[in-house]
């Protein structure tokens, strides 16, 4: 049974607020650009028609959990962003022509969602600046190639040894696309595009190298935050946990202490690993069919979406593991289990400890668990390998 979400009065207000603050840029700039009934009426339709496209591409990368921070459950931050692009728009009718601040426009809208609604809000405001100007499809198209060029390098800029670069190459673009345009349409060489180039080029270069670099650090912290929520001992659902049985709670956080201290040394996400390792069996307290039931239930409780896959792909079951920190998981919380079922049945001392967890490891790897993981055979060996050190070392009574 498909999970159905339920009505979210935080969401609506936030696409009202993206509806509203669209429709009331357009107004302004209709009334100090002096536009007739006719034309404000046309763009108005404009602006329905790209509403309708927005917020349905809004919500569907909501639902699949690709927008930036915690958003699976409102859209308060897109809508923030959204209503910060307009104040840019609106600013931009000061600039002159292939100087708007689309690049700027797209920057926000990544910083707030995503590279995909970035393109997205930077295409429209492009559309919206040279209406409004009525200028040819000629700027049109300098504004439309340097927002596909900005955005295709959003990603690098979480990269801290990138960020330099890209900032230099935003500075570059902010120079030479202007100018190489605006020279296809005039044919002529002019200084002050140069000087405003130039002055485009620096802004953008320290608003990628400063404002981005903390948008970035801002992101990761709460989705590191995020994780860590999940994991605190007051959580309603740590407690849920720790009421239903204290042995489940107390594998629980070794599968997340091992699958954290793994992910760590392979250079890999220790938060995801680390609330991975904790909820993983969830679905085995709520009942058949248990891997449905605990995705369902991480659904209810917005659990960020790739916490969510791993819950997902619980032992392969249902969907094959499809991340290293899946792989990570999965080994860790198998290996204890059939220690715990060994110590039960011959008890610790009949049975050699580093024996069993190669032979467990080595079992799960050629069943053929992890070949779509993308999980290296480095990465599997120094796994087995940190297993071995750390089980040994602190005697886990599992």
């Amino acid at each position: 049974m498909k999970y159905q979400e339920k009505f979210n009065l935080y969401r609506f207000i936030s696409l009202a607020v993206i509806a509203v603050s669209s429709l009331v840029t357009l107004g302004i700039m209709g009334a100090i650009k002096q536009f007739y009934a006719d034309e404000v009426f046309c763009l108005l339709l404009i602006d329905i028609l790209f509403l309708a496209v927005f917020i349905y591409q809004l919500e569907h990368e909501r639902v699949q959990g690709e927008l930036h921070g915690n958003t699976e459950n409102d859209l308060v931050k897109p809508a923030i962003g959204f209503g910060i692009c307009c104040v840019i728009g609106l600013a931009g009718l000061i600039f002159p022509e292939y100087f708007k601040p689309v690049i700027f426009i797209a920057m926000v809208m990544y910083a707030f969602c995503n590279e995909m609604i970035a393109i997205s809000c930077g295409m429209y405001f492009s559309i919206v600046f040279c209406l409004f100007d009525g200028k040819n499809l000629n700027e049109l198209a300098g504004y439309v190639f340097l927002v596909l060029l900005a955005t295709v390098f959003f990603k690098e800029l979480k990269r801290k040894e990138q960020r330099f670069y890209i900032s230099m190459l935003y500075f570059c673009l902010q120079l030479l696309i202007p100018a190489v345009f605006f020279y296809w349409n005039y044919k002529i060489i002019s200084t002050d595009i140069y000087f405003w180039g130039a002055g485009m080029g620096a802004f953008s270069f320290l608003f990628t190298f400063f404002v981005m670099g903390k948008i970035q650090k801002r992101i990761q912290k709460e989705i590191s935050e995020k994780y860590q929520e999940l994991l605190h001992g007051d959580y309603r659902e740590v407690r849920e946990v720790r009421a239903y049985s204290l042995m489940e709670y107390e594998h629980a956080k070794k599968v997340a202490r091992l699958s954290g201290i793994c992910a760590a040394e392979n250079g890999l996400n220790v938060d995801l690993c680390q609330a991975a390792g904790f909820y993983y069996r969830m679905g085995k307290r709520l009942g058949e069919p248990h891997v449905e039931n605990g995705v369902m239930h991480a659904k209810q409780l917005c659990f960020p979406m790739p916490l969510q896959q791993i819950l997902a792909e619980y032992n392969g079951e249902e969907t094959q593991i499809s991340t290293p920190e899946s792989a990570i998981v999965h080994m860790v919380d198998g290996l204890l289990v059939r220690m715990e079922a060994l110590e039960k049945d011959v008890g610790k001392s009949k049975w050699n400890l580093e024996v069993m967890i190669s032979q467990t490891l080595n079992e799960f790897s050629t069943s053929g668990l992890y070949d779509n993981s993308g999980l290296s055979m480095n990465q599997f060996l120094k796994t087995r390998e940190i297993l071995n050190r750390e089980v040994t070392k602190r005697e886990l009574s599992v």
